[in-house]
């Protein structure tokens, strides 16, 4: 059964406007050497256990303010570091109104016994505010769809939802408090 966004509960976290799926638990967590937290969401699509991670980006002024170079960059560093990573692409998502650039990748973490091994089917979105580059920063969705061997990955209908309910109101702000949810 998926899940639904629960139109009472809505959560504000560095200048952006979300509304979390019921039954999810939400977390902001700052990361030593971050200067803007992150946000975190853990919960269940069906059967599968998803994790997602809200993160804002500066950008990066070693290469070009657009979008296109911003997410080139990001996606090559990011698989850099993802050494486990495979079955990787990149591309667009197509989500209610926009198209995003996106990496997805798959991961395979061995359990104590190969009955408990799991899949990780990662998806990695970037979202880029309607005035960038004039705040500087873009978001990252880094959702993970953790599963049995073999089982295929949910559709992804979920995160259009959230992206649907994500709205960037205001550029972060280093050490500024954030809202939560309500």
């Amino acid at each position: 059964m998926a899940s639904t966004a629960v139109a009472a509960t809505v959560c504000e976290f560095f200048g952006t406007r979300f509304v979390p799926f019921a039954g999810w638990r939400v977390e902001e967590h700052s990361e030593v050497g971050e200067p803007i937290s992150r946000v975190s969401l853990d919960g269940y699509v069906g059967t599968h256990h998803v994790l997602v991670s809200i993160i804002p980006r500066e950008l990066r002024t070693s290469v070009a303010p657009t979008p296109s170079a911003q997410a080139a960059a990001y996606f090559s560093s990011l698989r850099a570091g993802m050494t486990d990573w495979t079955d990787v692409s990149v591309g667009q998502f197509d989500a209610p109104g926009r198209s995003y650039p996106v990496a997805f990748g798959r991961r395979l973490v061995k359990g104590s016994l190969p009955l408990f091994d799991t899949e990780q089917h990662d998806t990695v979105l970037l979202v880029f505010p309607n005035d960038f580059p004039a705040g500087r920063y873009f978001y990252v969705f880094f959702w993970t769809d953790i599963h049995f061997v073999g089982e295929r990955p949910n559709n992804l209908g979920e995160l259009r939802i959230l992206l649907d309910s994500f709205e960037v109101r205001s550029p972060p702000v280093v050490g500024a408090a954030s809202r939560g949810c309500t």
